[in-house]
């Protein structure tokens, strides 16, 4: 199974089969996948990369200021000691 990389891959999860029930062109109706390159691999990646965007103004970057905080903190209470 692929690794889910965001929110696009997940949508795939549930659409692909649904797509190819209805045949619909993006969606390889032998292997049941999405075919690269088509338009809605575009729109999963894009998808994947908005999650992740989110993510990281929500959660990367606010972890990476607590760490710097900490790694000062450390760092002045090895002065002091």
């Amino acid at each position: 199974m692929k690794k889910i990389r965001g929110l696009g891959d997940v949508v795939s999860i549930v659409a692909t089969p649904v797509g190819r029930a209805f045949g619909h062109p993006c969606v390889d109706q032998k292997a049941g996948s999405v075919i690269p390159g088509s338009p809605c691999d575009q729109r999963i990646d894009r998808l994947n990369d908005l999650t992740n965007s989110a993510y990281d103004v929500f959660w990367g970057r606010a972890s990476e200021k607590r760490r710097q905080r900490e790694n000062a903190t450390i760092h002045r209470n090895k002065k002091h000691n």
